[in-house]
């Protein structure tokens, strides 16, 4: 099978002379689809890294200042402070909710983030390992 195909849309020549159901068209549809693709991937992976980055930071500023030891209770209530940290704005939110009035958006959005904190705990969370005080350094420093 030839290794020949046209994967962007810039390399087919002849765009505006072809028929709509020629071979030329279905290049095109197929360049057109794997760009969409490749962007799509690409969104999903900036999202996904961004939100590492901010999970990082927040516990770089969580750490204790002074590295030290770090035991894994203490480990576990920096995490729930870390899930519960929307706790002021959710209830700000519902102290200014008025009886038969629908939630506000942004309320559905902070208990979601929530729960998917939570859930995402209960499976195995992603966070530095600030029980050595060589990496609660490292992170200091980053």
């Amino acid at each position: 099978m030839p290794n020949n195909k046209k994967k962007s849309v810039s390399s087919i020549k002849g765009l505006d002379k072809a028929h709509p159901y020629s071979r030329k068209a279905l290049q095109v549809q197929r360049a057109l689809h794997r760009d969409t693709e490749l962007t799509k991937k690409k969104a999903d992976r900036d999202n996904h890294k961004r939100l590492a980055v901010e999970r990082l930071l927040w516990f770089k500023f969580a750490a204790p200042d002074p590295p030290a030891e770090i035991t894994e209770a203490d480990v576990h209530s920096i995490i729930d402070m870390y899930i519960n940290r929307n706790e002021d704005e959710i209830s700000q939110i519902m102290s200014q909710l008025r009886k038969n009035r629908p939630k506000p958006g942004r309320l559905g959005i902070l208990e979601s983030l929530r729960e998917k904190d939570l859930a995402e705990y209960n499976a195995g969370i992603e966070i530095p390992s600030l029980t050595d005080t060589k990496n609660v350094e490292m992170l200091k420093n980053w």
